[in-house]
């Protein structure tokens, strides 16, 4: 599988690209990269149970490419910016799109503003790079305080959720049997 990180359009980016911003882009250009960058933390973003029970099951070991966007850009009149995209591909196929909407740890935000932001983005067709991932497009908005969300095609996690299973990932990729 080939990973590939990639912050506003530009094809190359790098860990120097994330040291200037505000907080919440800090956060998630950060989040964004290591997503990229480490197969333990997606595997453990993508079974955090409320991502995993709208998705499905995403095997890593049978993608043939990811591609993580961060702060990607709209072509469209009203220019958006995404905070998170992550496109699967499957044998060079799309296979399934994530589309993340962050807050800030620090912010209580309202996700019903976050969902309208992120539905918005999905319904509309925003992002032309989504389109060919059909009805296999997932909004994620990703916020401090619990929230539960009936949409088909919306989940909301919050950053708890993301520590949590950042933590169990790497203590289950790292943990040695004694016998």
């Amino acid at each position: 599988m080939r990973n590939s990180f990639r912050l506003y359009s530009s094809m190359h980016s790098s860990y120097f690209d994330l040291i200037s911003g505000d907080k919440e882009t800090q956060q998630t250009k950060g989040l964004g990269l290591l997503l990229s960058k480490s197969d333990t933390a997606l595997k453990a973003f993508l079974d955090i149970h409320s991502i995993k029970s709208k998705v499905g099951e995403i095997d890593l070991k049978s993608l043939s490419r990811v591609i993580v966007n961060c702060e990607l850009i709209s072509n469209s009149t009203n220019k958006y910016r995404a905070d998170i995209v992550l496109r699967f591909y499957k044998e060079g196929q799309p296979f399934k799109a994530i589309l993340i909407e962050a807050k800030s740890i620090n912010k209580r935000i309202s996700v019903y503003e976050a969902n309208k932001q992120i539905e918005n983005y999905i319904e509309n067709e925003v992002f032309e790079e989504l389109d060919i991932f059909g009805n296999n497009c997932f909004g994620v908005t990703l916020i401090k305080l619990p929230s539960y969300n009936k949409h088909p095609s919306l989940i909301s996690i919050t950053w708890e959720d993301i520590i949590s299973a950042f933590y169990n990932g790497i203590r289950s990729a790292t943990h040695v049997y004694e016998d």
